[in-house]
């Protein structure tokens, strides 16, 4: 009885095994977040300011993306800075911040303390986070004026580094 029991149980680890590697592999290959050097996903996201914001209708023109939370230290510390290149290259790039779950409120306070002008987008119940496969903030996503992902960071930004990002989607900052 225990050698029938035991070959029972081997056969059942196996089994689960066998299928959890199947669940494993599709779930990686069917949900896959953006790659440098692939053109991103579309997509609408609601803005602090009321209005829609769509990715293609920025195509054209170069476009940071920077996934944030105001509770982010690293992302409190690096808004100077996105805020400095928002204003300084206006007229040949796009900055977006993608605020990730937070309440309006809070955001619009976190916005109105930092003094943020480029769009902020609310992404409330994180269904662009998960899509992006983000997994830390500040997150920082460099597309090329035809919607290719060129760069990602994660962690805060120096200047050294967004310059050179910058350079990356063919901007000279």
């Amino acid at each position: 009885m225990i050698r029938k029991s035991g070959v029972l149980l081997l056969a059942g680890l196996a089994l689960g095994s066998f299928l959890g590697a199947i669940v494993i592999f599709n779930t990686a290959s069917f949900h896959k977040g953006p790659g440098v050097g692939q053109a991103l996903d579309n997509f609408k996201i609601a803005q602090l300011e009321g209005s829609n914001l769509q990715l293609s209708d920025l195509k054209g023109k170069p476009v940071i993306i920077n996934f944030w939370a105001t509770w982010c230290i690293p992302c409190q510390d690096e808004m100077p800075l996105l805020e400095k290149y928002s204003n300084k290259l206006s007229n040949s790039l796009q900055i977006i911040g993608v605020n990730s779950q937070e309440q309006p409120d809070v955001v619009r306070d976190f916005v109105t303390k930092y003094g943020i002008t480029f769009p902020i987008g609310l992404d409330s119940n994180g269904d662009l986070t998960r899509a992006y496969l983000i997994n830390g903030f500040p997150t920082t996503f460099f597309v090329d004026k035809n919607g290719i992902l060129r760069n990602m960071h994660v962690g805060v930004l120096r200047e050294d580094l967004i310059t050179s990002y910058v350079h990356s989607i063919e901007m000279k900052p």
